[in-house]
């Protein structure tokens, strides 16, 4: 093994040494290392403002690119100070409230329910109901059964030859609330002639 370390070294030392006298060093005429970069903060209307490049200073196998930066000189940009408006509560605003009308009596309806036989299902009748209120301060909200409807003309379907118990429902926007229960009996179909 001894051998082989020494066959080894030998052979780094050899090819390390220099063969021949060696070179004088004489210094090497070389290129400055100035970089010149110029970036322009905003173009100015006379020519528009191009990518700034890197060009080595008096190099001169460089050759000169066109380039249309501004001459005007470079600033810094300045930052306003932003002023933000902050609520002193952490709640959010109140929506603004509608004043509500001035009431004109109590709160008063009558209601007409007109049936007719389903044209798809004569198991089906079909009820249109007609509520007409007064007082309160005429804004109104209607129910049927205690269910919100759409106005105050409304459909809705039963079974035909079954009494149909409900209650209508009216609100008023200055609270006040009238309930008035209601006993139809739809409609039967005819039985056809013999």
């Amino acid at each position: 093994m001894g051998y082989w370390f020494i066959l080894w070294f030998g052979l780094a030392l050899a090819c390390n040494a220099p063969i021949g006298p060696a070179a004088p060093l004489t210094p090497t005429a070389s290129l400055p290392a100035t970089v010149t970069v110029t970036m322009p903060i905003e173009p100015t209307a006379e020519a528009p403002a191009t990518a700034p490049f890197l060009t080595p200073a008096g190099d001169p196998s460089a050759t000169a690119l066109p380039t249309a930066l501004s001459t005007r000189p470079t600033q810094a940009p300045t930052l306003a100070p932003t002023v933000t408006a902050r609520a002193s509560s952490t709640r959010p605003p109140a929506a603004p409230t509608r004043t509500p009308a001035v009431t004109i009596g109590p709160l008063a309806f009558t209601y007409q329910i007109t049936w007719r036989l389903d044209p798809q299902s004569s198991a089906q009748a079909i009820a249109h109901v007609t509520i007409t209120a007064t007082g309160g301060n005429g804004v109104y909200t209607y129910y049927r059964d205690d269910l919100p409807v759409a106005g105050p003309d409304f459909e809705y379907k039963w079974a035909s030859c079954r009494a149909n118990p409900g209650s209508l429902r009216v609100d008023s926007g200055d609270g006040q609330t009238l309930r008035l229960n209601y006993y139809e009996n739809p409609p039967c179909p005819t039985p056809p002639p013999p």
